[in-house]
């Protein structure tokens, strides 16, 4: 029986904190006690660099789980925030195209991944920023999908257009997609830029036009998480006392306790 519940962090727009979510999210998991699995399925690495994994360097990637090269347990990587990596590869850049014509195609990264099913209570992947394999193979094994946006205009037209290609995925794909959409979760946020009546008002309607919610906690913009980031390391590590750092804790706890 399959008891992990998979959370992936999914936008087409960048620049939205997709990254920095997903490795607060598994750091913050992590720190709870959760056993905790964070891949990074965006050819990009940054989830990779940043959990102090060199992309380039001498161990198995998500690439060969694809290639069917390996086994799932033989790419598990330690991170210094207690949380298992599968690290990510350049050379699924091209994985739309390279398994175009693999039979399933949309179902490899699932069949992977059943061996160490039972090894975690929550995987969490960092997806590429537009719909394509590597996506379709996420959302298979999706139960929660959170959607970072920011209080922008862009980010508003891009989130509703995400919305829509999602309900598309959904019926192109049948019985086969059971995720939730957990919510919308605002960041980079500042008090100083308010968010318009007609930005705030479209933001709504589309958390009810995906049958979600928006997120509460609002995750400020703070230097810190670049910060973090070019440190290689977690949020909570390299600044435990920041407002943004109690942000994305308050985030956690408002998203287990929504149900999760």
């Amino acid at each position: 029986m399959r008891t992990i519940q998979t959370i992936s962090i999914t936008t087409q727009k960048g620049g939205v904190g997709k990254t920095a979510t997903a490795l607060a999210l598994a750091a913050g998991l992590a720190k709870q006690g959760y056993k905790t699995l964070l891949i990074d399925s965006d050819p990009q690495c940054n989830a990779t660099f940043a959990s102090g994994i060199d992309p380039a360097g001498d161990h198995g990637t998500l690439y060969d789980l694809y290639e069917r090269a390996c086994s799932a347990s033989d790419v598990l990587l330690d991170t210094e925030a207690g949380y298992k990596l599968i690290p990510g590869s350049l050379r699924l850049t091209t994985a739309d195209l390279k398994y175009s014509g693999t039979l399933n195609r949309e179902y490899i990264l699932r069949k992977a991944l059943k061996s160490i099913d039972k090894l975690f209570d929550y995987a969490v992947i960092d997806t590429p920023p537009q719909i394509g394999l590597l996506v379709e193979n996420a959302l298979v094994i999706t139960d929660k999908l959170i959607i970072p946006a920011t209080a922008d205009a862009f980010s508003i037209q891009g989130l509703l257009q995400y919305s829509e290609l999602l309900g598309e995925l959904k019926n192109a794909f049948e019985d086969n997609l059971h995720f939730e959409v957990a919510g919308i979760l605002l960041t980079r946020y500042s008090d100083r830029t308010n968010i318009s009546r007609t930005l705030s008002d479209s933001l709504y309607e589309i958390a009810e036009h995906l049958h979600t919610k928006v997120f509460t906690t609002r995750i400020r913009e703070a230097v810190a998480v670049r910060e973090s980031s070019l440190a290689r390391q977690n949020i909570f590590t390299s600044h435990p006392t920041a407002a943004v750092t109690k942000d994305y804790d308050n985030f956690i706890n408002e998203f287990l306790e929504g149900g999760s």
